[in-house]
């Protein structure tokens, strides 16, 4: 694994962050090929809110290419799960005893 990958990781991890995160390879239309970091299954209501805590967490990484963030309403994320690449790594954060009931 890459160390910027490994530290992408780490930060979501130490920071508790709530939703599953997707790492890949991707391209921007303005931007070209990008390390995309995505937030899977977040509420309605809390997509910006995700987005910027997300990107906050993410600043301090360098990445050849740039890092661009974002999050995926929950009702968009299955489908959006289906088109990842293959090499997708995934933070899946740790549920407690209060979120498994």
């Amino acid at each position: 694994m890459k160390p910027h990958i490994q530290t992408i990781l780490d930060l979501l991890g130490t920071n508790e962050f709530p939703y599953p995160v997707a790492i890949f390879p991707d391209r921007d239309f303005d931007l070209g090929p990008i390390l995309s970091v995505q937030a899977f299954d977040v509420p309605d209501g809390a997509v910006l809110d995700v987005s910027e805590r997300i990107c906050d967490l993410l600043w301090p990484v360098e990445t050849q290419p740039m890092i661009l963030t974002g999050a995926l309403h929950d009702f968009e994320s299955e489908a959006h799960r289906q088109e990842l690449p293959e090499d997708t790594v995934w933070y899946h954060p740790r549920r407690t005893h209060a979120q498994a009931h």
